[in-house]
């Protein structure tokens, strides 16, 4: 969120997204949806997202934050035969 325009990060193409009340909490339309199968895969695509923050320098602080990164996470659990997780 950038001067009150809603982007997303992993895709530079989608810019001024809708934000609104589901009923069940607040949604961005059209952000990008990511399947990852590892920590390590989340951390590497919130790196990538990240780098596209717009930041500044300002008095106080010279890698200032310009913008706000929200990064939400859905996991999903399967259990194979016999019970154990997949």
């Amino acid at each position: 969120i950038y001067n009150e325009v809603v982007s997303d990060l992993l895709d530079t193409t989608r810019f001024n997204l809708a934000v609104h009340d589901s009923g069940h909490g607040v949604v961005i339309d059209n952000l990008s949806r990511v399947q990852v199968h590892s920590a390590e895969e989340a951390i590497l695509l919130l790196k990538r997202g990240l780098e596209g923050r717009q930041t500044g320098a300002t008095r106080v602080n010279q890698h200032s934050s310009r913008s706000h990164c929200l990064f939400g996470c859905q996991l999903e659990l399967s259990v194979q035969e016999g019970g154990i997780p997949s």
